[in-house]
């Protein structure tokens, strides 16, 4: 008897990879077919399991890779063949995201769904630009609308006239390309000095807020080169921003450049400290067809979260001590059976060498980048340790590289955190792109090193 399988709605919020739910995320890491679109960020799309087929039905202005129809029929069918498929929406799947439609089909196809609820781009704009959505007081209604309708409808029609006249607080997504319009139909009932934020790319790397006026919101936009995604938000609960930000005392922006496939328990850190943390992950790891010559060895060492998740996806088995570079390597391979004997005090490669000249020597297995240089190896060799290498990845530059750097060299951050030689020498490349250097902006930007092998390539680029 076959039995079908099942349809997941889930929002995975605004952009920002921490702001997705418990249950998103494990409806992720289950689903054998996974439909996603180019606003879902590649960080999410990593904790697929190995095997998982992630089909892009991407939508972008005149750019269809699927029409709304064709996506449905994908999950229906997916779904009857047994699948267990994650239609991935940015913010909510039921606010603007045309989830209603699909579980309309589901339904009349006998498919069995469930909609797991994300944090919308509203609710996203509103806390990370300090404009509280209603205010004892001052705004006890809210009203979210859009401000760009689909071509030859009918129905629902946004009226903006009416929705003014309502007296609360107006959120309108998707509105930056008609916001002439938009503010001409505000402008017939509301005052010209209604206060109006903008709030473009919210709890997203480069989020930028401008706050003005009704009658200065186009010019405004124009002149100060706002682009989409933007969040309106119209009423005089805006005017509260400027107190509140004022009163907020000003923290340090930290701008740690790290591969995607990591968890970062420095972020927490950071932010404990009373910083403002924006981890970037600026490179990909591309799995390598890595060979193991015997399974057994006195000490098997991961220097990296991503070796360890590597290695755990191939279902290998070895004998012998399990050594992890750090916390996070750890709970990895412990999530597979795997308990770690040992992890360094310091959780750098030169911590791992003071914790291996405490040990007896034997035979080691050690599993690394194939951009990680061969300090650890030649030192494990010089104690009278016998050294297996296995390369289990190789790192890619993204696209976010080259935004990071474009950040750095803006001003946006008062201090990098270099974490390995590879992204000190990459956000050094990036910044040469754009005819600047890692040792011109470090006059200007504090730069962190994490490790003395660090502190050595960060000294080769003129950064001390």
């Amino acid at each position: 008897m076959r039995i079908d399988g099942k349809v997941y709605l889930v929002g995975v919020g605004p952009g920002n990879p921490e702001l997705i739910t418990l249950k998103a995320l494990r409806v992720i890491e289950e689903a054998d077919v996974i439909l996603y679109d180019r606003l879902i960020p590649r960080e999410i799309l990593a904790h697929a399991k190995p095997g998982a087929d992630l089909i892009f039905v991407g939508k972008e202005p005149g750019n269809h890779a699927m029409n709304q129809k064709e996506i449905e029929h994908l999950m229906i069918r997916k779904a009857k063949e047994g699948k267990i498929v994650a239609r991935l929406k940015g913010g909510d799947p039921l606010l603007f995201a045309r989830g209603g439609e699909e579980l309309i089909a589901l339904s009349e196809a006998g498919v069995d769904f469930e909609v797991v609820p994300g944090v919308s781009s509203v609710n996203a704009a509103a806390s990370s630009s300090y404009v509280p959505l209603t205010l004892r007081g001052i705004s006890s209604t809210l009203i979210v609308t859009i401000g760009r309708e689909a071509e030859g409808k009918r129905r629902g029609k946004v009226d903006l006239k009416k929705i003014a006249k309502l007296e609360g607080t107006i959120a309108i997504l998707m509105g930056l390309s008609n916001l002439p319009k938009i503010q001409r139909e505000l402008l017939s009932v509301l005052s010209p000095d209604t206060p109006v934020a903008l709030v473009e790319k919210a709890t997203m790397l480069g989020q930028r807020v401008l706050t003005t006026t009704l009658a200065d919101v186009v010019d405004d936009s124009i002149h100060f080169e706002f682009g989409s995604p933007v969040v309106l938000l119209v009423g005089e609960v805006v005017s509260v921003r400027r107190d509140i930000v004022r009163l907020k005392r000003r923290r340090l922006k930290i701008l740690v450049p790290r591969p995607s496939g990591t968890t970062e328990g420095m972020k927490e850190q950071i932010e404990r400290a009373g910083y403002i943390c924006h981890v970037v992950h600026v490179a990909d790891p591309e799995p390598l067809d890595f060979q193991l010559e015997g399974r057994k060895a006195d000490y098997i060492v991961f220097t990296s979260q991503i070796s360890a998740k590597l290695f755990v996806s191939r279902g290998l088995q070895l004998e012998g001590k399990v050594i992890a570079i750090g916390p996070s390597t750890a709970e990895v391979l412990e999530s597979s059976g795997f308990r770690a004997y040992a992890i360094p005090e310091s959780y750098t490669v030169r911590g791992l060498m003071d914790l291996f000249s405490q040990l007896e020597p034997g035979d080691v297995i050690l599993f690394r980048s194939a951009e990680a240089d061969w300090e650890l190896e030649n030192f494990l060799s010089s104690k009278g340790y016998t050294v297996r290498s296995v390369r289990t990845h190789r790192l890619k530059e993204n696209l976010l590289a080259l935004k990071a750097a474009k950040y750095l060299l803006e001003g946006k951050y008062d201090a990098l955190v270099a974490t390995s030689p590879f992204l000190a020498r990459l956000m050094d490349s990036k910044l040469r792109e754009l005819g600047s250097s890692l040792r011109k902006v470090s006059e200007e930007v504090k730069v962190i090193s994490l490790g003395p092998v660090t502190t050595e390539a960060l000294a080769s680029l003129g950064v001390t």
